[in-house]
């Protein structure tokens, strides 16, 4: 068929963000040792961190980390016409100053930057090339 539309999330849902690593099975992606980047204590599993220097501090980096799930839907246009028998590469673009557009890092919360992270990221991907394989 012809699909017109892509939607996929970045980061965990809810109900997957607060499972217990300890009780996912081995070799499962989510099954990382508690301690690694991905899970911390009290707010689960991290899908992203946001790290930045501003002028001020050149030498001191900030982490953000972003718990939130953030839904992208991407228009495709022209529709992408699925040919069975083929793998299918969708290349995208991501356009990080339309991402971080409006927000000062320098004077941000981290609540802040994760909400801009999540509410502004839907506009910044695009599709580029569609090739088959």
């Amino acid at each position: 068929g012809a699909f017109d539309r892509l939607n996929f999330t970045i980061g965990l849902d809810e109900g997957l963000r607060f499972s217990d690593p300890l009780k996912i099975p081995s070799g499962h992606p989510l099954a990382a040792p508690i301690g690694g980047y991905n899970w911390e204590a009290g707010q689960g599993y991290i899908s992203n961190f946001v790290r930045y220097s501003t002028e001020a501090q050149p030498g001191d980096t900030i982490s953000v980390p972003i718990t939130s799930p953030v839904q992208v839907s991407l228009i495709l246009d022209p529709p992408l016409e699925i040919i069975q028998g083929y793998n299918i590469q969708l290349t995208l673009y991501i356009n990080y100053l339309a991402w971080w557009e409006g927000l000062d890092l320098s004077t941000a919360s981290p609540e802040a930057i994760e909400q801009h992270y999540t509410t502004k990221a839907a506009n910044a991907f695009y599709q580029v090339e569609v090739t088959f394989n």
